[in-house]
Formats: structure tokens, sequence, C-alpha cells
């Protein structure tokens, strides 16, 4: 055989083994935390290295960490501020109580410090809930300060965002940041502050949405950059004294005046229930599901069109919790899954237990069901509250990489590709041999860029409690 011809036809293989074969980068010191996109090719990641050391980075599309930046203070989460990222971090004692919060600037480009500011250092600092109002694109423009009537007495690991009376407000402060880092007090007068506490967020034209709810009524609050009060919308709520509450908060993407939220909640009858509504602030009214009961009834009457909701995986139904809301010009897409923590005792971890998904589809003008989507999965972890299922929407697929069990102390990591119009599900599971044993993926950190996303696998180094993550490539 010719040379050249053997030369290209060896240079054909190699390219096809690169556009098909998963991309595997080199070992890396951190752990990832938490990541959001910067563009269609990088995101910027928050990262932990050992006991008290913490860290930023941008994560790029061949999977390697550049621009790394050290410190002390436990990143709780962050936003892009201009030319800057900007991340609020948590002082901590002993690595579990919060004694105080500061807000910390990076330069968007290089992470090149720009500036530290500490917010608030107080003993009873535990009982501060920070938020940060951001738009769909990830712009930070305020940060909610919310001083909460929890107590935590005796309890040794800090609230729980189920515990009521962290959802009860002593007061809340709005601030908004220049590129110094100097903040400038927002005065709102909310309803807020008279009930439960749910969420906030914002639009691209900084206008401010507040979110809270009674026992018998959800609401949001809309105000403008300088807090006066533009409007207000209610729905009916039903929720028992003790709400054991969960929320998704978001933006329309193509109407920045409405408002998408998925909530999770005991009702008054102390049965768990659903709802998704839409507060259209453009037309001045509310779209809703209606209260969806968590029962065995809910999952035989599923539109599903791949498989039914049944068996051990998703025996707790009742602990369905949604966990990423998309959208589309027509449609909205409410991702759930089943998530609880079965606390070891005295002398031993708590287990991180994530179930079966279910994936639902919802006209966007009714929010009438159109399609379920059932992902029967498992996931046990005693490494972190993580979720076990992570979704990209692009076009009409929803691309969603899962961390399942496969065995005593093993784990396998999938992808599954799902048409949302025809209900095809294509499940193939990610190559990940050479990432090497005893390494797990928790979902939630995987990066999606252009047609390829960035999967971390974590475990700790030998005889150390550092941490190490290797991150695998694959194009979709």
């Amino acid at each position: 055989m010719n040379s050249n011809i053997k030369k290209n036809i060896i240079k054909a293989l190699l390219l096809f083994t690169i556009f098909v074969s998963p991309i595997l980068s080199i070992a890396q010191d951190f752990r990832i935390l938490k990541q959001i996109s910067l563009d269609e090719n990088s995101s910027v990641s928050t990262l932990k290295y050992g006991r008290n050391e913490f860290g930023i980075g941008i994560l790029n599309n061949k999977g390697i960490m550049t621009n790394e930046q050290k410190f002390n203070l436990s990143p709780k989460d962050i936003g892009i501020m201009g030319d800057n990222i900007f991340l609020i971090a948590a002082q901590m004692k002993n690595g579990i109580k919060i004694t105080g919060y500061s807000a910390l600037l990076f330069n968007k480009k290089s992470l090149a410090p720009s500036g530290e500011k500490e917010l608030i250092t107080k003993q009873n600092s535990s009982r501060i809930s920070s938020t940060l109002l951001k738009d769909p694109l990830n712009n930070l423009h305020y940060v909610l300060l919310r001083e909460t009537k929890y107590n935590d007495g005796f309890s040794f690991f800090g609230p729980s965002i189920y515990d009521t009376k962290f959802l009860e407000s002593e007061s809340i402060q709005l601030l908004s940041f220049n590129n110094k880092l100097e903040s400038r007090p927002i005065e709102i007068k909310t309803e807020a502050i008279n009930a439960y506490f749910a969420d906030a967020c914002s639009d691209v034209k900084k206008n401010i949405y507040l979110c809270s709810f009674t026992t018998d009524a959800i609401m949001i609050e809309k105000f403008d950059s300088t807090g006066k009060f533009l409007s207000k919308l209610t729905s009916p709520f039903s929720v028992w004294k003790n709400p054991s509450f969960d929320i998704l908060m978001n933006i329309d993407n193509s109407n920045p005046q409405s408002v998408i939220i998925a909530t999770k909640c005991l009702n008054q009858n102390k049965k768990m229930a659903h709802n998704v509504k839409c507060f259209d602030f453009a037309n001045n009214k509310v779209i809703e599901t209606g209260e969806i009961l968590m029962n065995k009834d809910y999952c035989r009457a599923l539109k599903s069109p791949n498989e039914e909701a049944e068996g051990k995986n998703f025996s707790s139904i009742e602990d369905l919790k949604p966990v990423q809301i998309f959208q589309d010009s027509a449609r909205v897409i409410v991702e759930n899954e089943i998530l609880y923590d079965e606390f070891g005792g005295k002398d031993n971890p708590t287990e991180y237990n994530r179930r079966g998904s279910i994936i639902t589809v919802y006209n966007k003008k009714t929010l009438e069901v159109i399609k379920d989507f059932v992902i029967n999965k498992r996931f046990g972890t005693f490494v972190e509250q993580s979720e076990g299922i992570n979704a990209h929407l692009v076009g009409n697929n929803l691309y969603a990489v899962t961390c399942e069990s496969s065995g005593l102390n093993s784990y396998k990591t999938c992808v599954y590709k799902i048409n949302l119009t025809s209900g095809e599900v294509i499940k193939n599971e990610i190559e990940k041999e050479d990432v090497g044993k005893g390494k797990l993926t928790f979902p939630s950190q995987v990066a999606w860029f252009k047609n390829k996303f960035a999967v971390p696998f974590f475990g700790l180094t030998t005889f150390t409690s550092k941490t190490e993550t290797v991150i695998l490539l694959r194009f979709y």
C-alpha cells in the first residue's frame, strides 16, 4: 500500500477517535463545588482544595481549569458583574458554623482579585440567609441579606432549609454593588417580612421579583431598581404549618416580565404537593397547573412515553423535588428527582439518596402537561447533598447526565438524549475506565459548552484528605 495512503488512513482514524471517544484531562487537585456559564466555551467554577482551602477558576472547553485563585472563605454563590465575577462567601468556624459573610471580586478574564469586603460578622450569623439576585444570563444585580427567626440552640450543623423559623424574617436588606465593591442599600417595603420567604430574582432591566407565601397564598412582588413597588400577583397556595418547602424560581427567557416557579410543600392536609405557576406581569395574570399530589395515583397517571414510574426507585414519590427548570418559546420543562437523606446516627455518616427522576413538559400558554419522561435510576453517597441528575436543553433535545449505582461502592455515569417531541429516549454510559476506581460524578457540577460537555469525576487522594478531580469531555 502506498505510504501516503497509509498516512491518510491513520490520520482519518485519529480524527474519528477524537470525535467519537471521550477526551480525558489530567488529574487536578480540587473538587468542583459550583459553576456558571461564562460563554459557550468556558464556565467559572468555585473549588475546594482541602478542609479550609477554597478557590475559583475558569474551566475551558478542553476540560482544563485555568487562572485558579485560592482563598480561605467558603464560597456560597457566584454571578457575573460587568467585567468581574462577584462571589459571596461565608466565614466558617470549625468548618461548620457560619460567623459572617464577605463579598469577593475577580476579573472575569484573568480572575485576578479585584477586591474583598466584609458584609456581616456576628456570633449568630447562621441566622443570616444570603441570596444573589441574577437575571437568566447569570448577571448579578443585587445581594439580599435576610436575618431569619431561626434559633440554632443545640443544633450542631446549623439551620435546615426546611426549618419553619428559617423561612421567617426579622429583616430583609437589599444591596447593589459597583466595581469597587462599594455597596448601596435599596429600601423596599415588602410583604415578605410578615410571611414565609421563598426566593428572589431579577430581570435584564434590573427589576426585582420577591416571592413569599402564607398558609393560603403565594405571591410575587415586583420592584424597580430604586426599590419602588410596581405591582404584585397572588395565587392560592395550600401549606401546612411545617411546610417542608422547596422552590425553583427564574425569569422566562422569552418574556422578561414573566416569572416561573416550581414548588414542593406539605399542603394543609399534610399531603406532599407540587405546583408550577407562571406569574405574567405583562398581562397581569397567573397561569398554573393546580396542585399535584405526590402519591401512587400520580405515578399511575403519568403521561410517560418511555416507562412507568414504579418499583423501589419510585417508592418514595413524596420525596420528589424540582431541581431544574427550562423554557423555550412553546414549552416549560421541569426536571424533578427523588431526594432523601438517611441519618446514620451518632457514629455513622449520613447517606444522601437520589432515586428516580421525572421530567415533565408543559405547554407554555396553558401549563397543561404535554409529556412526562421517567428516568429509572438510583444513586447513594456519603459525600455530599448533590443532585443525581443535571440536564441541558439544546433545540428539541434535552441532554441529561446521571450518576447511578451499579453495585457495592460502584457507579456508572450515563447521558440521556431525550427528544421532547417524539418521546424517544437514548441512554449511553459514559466510558470511564481510564478515570480509575473509586471516583464518582456529581452531575450538578457538569459544565455545558457548545457541542460538548465536561463531566468531573471526584475522589480522595491516597492517605490524605486532599481531593482530586479528573474531567471527561464528551460531544453531543
